[in-house]
């Protein structure tokens, strides 16, 4: 039983590290090529540390993929799916062969002149062959970048940075190979033996739990990327509404995490609750806005002492922590994402121009909203017999219904405060009322006291203004 729950954990961690590897290929191909296209335009460009650590995470995510590639086997190897492991170490040669004959190609070409002292000593030294046949070029393509970057960058060589720029350009290319060779067959291999385990479910919830923590470090870093930036800019105005959108979301979060804490009903049944709340500290967590990463804490806990033991009883209730959780994740949706992702919007239409990596963005945004609401009704049908829980199938399907009825509401309130901005508080007071009437006259009962029911219908009504929620979800 264990060690199928291993196997399981590999294969849900590995899917989301293929997809992470996918985007990220595909991501630096288009950040090179446009650089690449520019050089060849004459346009002028500066070489930035930052393309130096682009290029160090890069190699980093492909050391950890050879590790994690490695242990993939293992673990099959363990789970005595021969077949399996076979299939995925023909895939992985077949890919590293595949590289390095490309990679073998360009460097063979006349008109290609080598530039740094790592490829001269290799081509001296009459090693190219050689290092290639034992599937090393691309290393010897990562220390070419890192070499010529850091030149250019401690000696200002414009003629260096150009280089800099075509060597990357032909590394971000061997990238986007390998990821559709190597980790798009991969992933599909990876998703046809996780549809195969009868502990699917959980295993997903899991894995949802993991991502959703990811997606809200990333949010937080980029919140605060984006007040940085509208300083930089100037825009006093937006940076402090941003500022308080930030807060007001923070703080309604933290209220609702401690009203469910402070629920006689609830037992805490994790050791970090435990030891949060037999120190006193719950109410200092919460005032610290740290709410909801104890939430983590506790789902995380449980949720991977289920796996290592076994117990069915755990697991159940990580499903209840998980519920918990995600309906914070909501509230934090479209009490921050969505204002934000608005006030972003009505900015970038008041811009000259719209560049690729802004519409990326915007993209990104929404696709987050749509799946916070897919990771909170998956876990809603987590508390209903298996048969009516959310598949693979059905789950996506639900995030691009989502993507589609949401996406166009904001997309519209932002063209609608670009051009009256002093009307859209107007707009939204007047239909937040109405939707909170609506609430009212559900008689929902969802909170245990009268004035935290009161709060979760003007938290359900500020949720309709962008999206739509069904009776049977908010009661």
């Amino acid at each position: 039983m264990v060690l199928r729950k291993e196997g399981g954990l590999l294969a849900n961690s590995r899917i989301l590290q293929l997809l992470l590897f996918c985007a990220s290929g595909w991501v630096w191909f288009q950040k090179e090529n446009v650089r690449a296209y520019a050089m060849e335009e004459g346009f002028p460009f500066h070489f930035l540390w930052s393309d130096v650590i682009f290029s160090v995470l890069s190699l980093l995510l492909f050391l950890v993929d050879i590790a994690l590639d490695v242990w993939a086997i293992v673990s099959l190897y363990e789970e005595q799916k021969y077949f399996s492991m076979g299939l995925l170490i023909c895939i992985l040669l077949s890919s590293s062969v595949l590289l390095q004959i490309f990679s073998w190609l360009w460097y063979t070409d006349s008109s290609k002149n080598l530039e740094t002292n790592v490829e001269k000593f290799i081509s001296r030294h009459g090693l190219m062959n050689i290092v290639h046949i034992f599937q090393l070029g691309v290393f010897v393509r990562f220390a070419a970048v890192m070499e010529i970057s850091i030149t250019s960058i401690k000696h200002g060589e414009l003629l260096k940075e150009g280089i800099a720029v075509y060597l990357n350009h032909d590394l971000s290319m061997l990238r986007l190979f390998e990821a559709f060779s190597e980790n798009s067959p991969q992933l599909i291999l990876m998703m046809a033996l996780i549809i195969e385990m009868p502990e699917l479910h959980f295993f997903t919830d899991v894995t949802f739990s993991v991502l959703s923590l990811f997606l809200f470090l990333v949010d937080i870093a980029l919140d605060v990327w984006a007040i940085v930036s509208l300083y930089e800019e100037q825009k006093y105005f937006s940076m402090g509404l941003l500022i308080c959108i930030l807060l007001s979301s923070s703080v309604l979060l933290q209220i609702f995490s401690w009203l469910w804490y402070t629920d006689s009903s609830k037992n805490l049944e994790t050791n970090v609750e435990k030891f949060i709340s037999r120190h006193g500290l719950m109410n200092i967590v919460h005032i610290f806005q740290l709410g909801v990463f104890v939430r983590f804490a506790a789902v995380m806990e449980i949720s991977i002492t289920s796996i290592k033991q076994g117990e069915l009883l755990k697991e159940g209730i990580a499903v209840y922590l998980n519920h918990d959780l995600s309906m914070l994740r909501l509230f934090e949706a479209f009490s921050e994402s969505s204002p934000q992702l608005i006030l972003m919007m009505a900015l970038i239409i008041e811009m000259p121009e719209l560049h690729f990596f802004t519409v990326i963005k915007i993209l990104a945004s929404l696709s987050s909203l749509s799946f916070t609401v897919l990771s909170f009704h998956r876990n809603m049908r987590a508390l209903v017999p298996q048969k009516f829980r959310m598949g693979w199938t059905s789950s996506v399907i639900y995030f691009l219904w989502n993507l589609l009825l949401i996406g166009p509401r904001v997309v519209c309130v932002s063209l609608f405060a670009s051009v009256l901005p002093c009307y859209i508080a107007a707009h939204f007071l007047s239909l937040w009322m109405l939707l909170f009437l609506w609430a009212w006259w559900q008689n929902t009962d969802f909170m245990d006291s009268k004035s935290g029911e009161w709060l979760y219908r003007a938290t359900v009504a500020l949720i309709c203004y962008t999206s739509e929620i069904r009776n049977h979800s908010i009661e």
